[in-house]
C-alpha cells in the first residue's frame, strides 16, 4: 500500500472517530437536559466546531495538492493514532454522561475526578492540542500543522475560561446564570470533569 493511500486512511479514521465522538455528545446532551441542565457559550462552540472542520478541509486539500505521504513507517501513525484515541476514551468513559463537544453545566453535580482527572485538569484538550499539529505534520502537511496548532492554542484558552466560568455558575446556588447560557428545564449539558463539558 502506498504511503499516500495510508495519509487518506488516516483522514478518514479521524473524521470517523469525529462522528462516533459526535453521537456520544447528542446522546450525553439529552441526558443531561432531561436531568435540568444548562448549555452555555453556545455561539462560540459553533465557531469551535467550524474551526475544527476547517481543520480537516485544510488537512484533506493539502494533502491531496502537495501529494504528500507519511513521513514515518505506517506502523508509528497508527500507533499514535491508537495511543491518542485511548486517551481521548479514557476521558469519555472517566466522565460518563458529564462528557460533551459542548458545556454543559448541571448545577450542584459532584466535581469527577477520575480516571486522568486525577492528574489533569484538561486532559482532552490536551489531546486536541497534540492532534492537530502531530497528524498533518506527520503527513508533511506543514501549513495545516502549523497554523491551525498555532490557532487552536487560542481557541481553546478561550473555551476553558468559558468552561471555568459555567463551572462556577453551578457551584454557587442563585448565582447569576452565565452569559450567553441557554436554560433548558428539563436537561444540563456537560462540560468539565464535574458539570460542564471536556472538550472536542
Amino acid at each position: 500500500m502506498s504511503s499516500q493511500i495510508w495519509v487518506y486512511l488516516l483522514i478518514g479514521a479521524l473524521g470517523t472517530e469525529r462522528l462516533i465522538e459526535m453521537a456520544i455528545a447528542r446522546r450525553n446532551r439529552r441526558c443531561q437536559l432531561t436531568r435540568g441542565a444548562r448549555e452555555y457559550g453556545q455561539s462560540f462552540s459553533r465557531w469551535f466546531f467550524l474551526f475544527h472542520g476547517l481543520w480537516f478541509l485544510s488537512f484533506f486539500m493539502e494533502a491531496t495538492l502537495t501529494h504528500s505521504r507519511l513521513l514515518v513507517h505506517p506502523g508509528w501513525a497508527v500507533a499514535a493514532f491508537l495511543i491518542l484515541q485511548g486517551v481521548r476514551y479514557w476521558c469519555i468513559v472517566s466522565l460518563g454522561y458529564f462528557w460533551n463537544t459542548k458545556i454543559i453545566v448541571l448545577p450542584g453535580a459532584p466535581h469527577v475526578r477520575k480516571g486522568p482527572y486525577r492528574w489533569l485538569e484538561h486532559p482532552n484538550y490536551m489531546v486536541v492540542r497534540i492532534e492537530l499539529f502531530l497528524y498533518p505534520a506527520l503527513c508533511a502537511c506543514w501549513i495545516t500543522a502549523l497554523f491551525f496548532g498555532v490557532a487552536n492554542l487560542v481557541m481553546v484558552r478561550k473555551r476553558i475560561g468559558q468552561e471555568q466560568r459555567a463551572l462556577r455558575w453551578g457551584k454557587v446556588p442563585g448565582h447569576p446564570v452565565p452569559d450567553q447560557a441557554i436554560g433548558a428545564r428539563s436537561g444540563r449539558t456537560q462540560g468539565s470533569p464535574q458539570q460542564s463539558h471536556r472538550g472536542v
